[in-house]
């Protein structure tokens, strides 16, 4: 879960900075 977490972060953060 913890993981799944995290790359679900990390996934959000890519998809923002490439939109910005």
């Amino acid at each position: 879960m913890y993981g799944s977490a995290v790359k679900n972060d990390a996934s959000m953060l890519l998809t923002g900075q490439h939109c910005k």
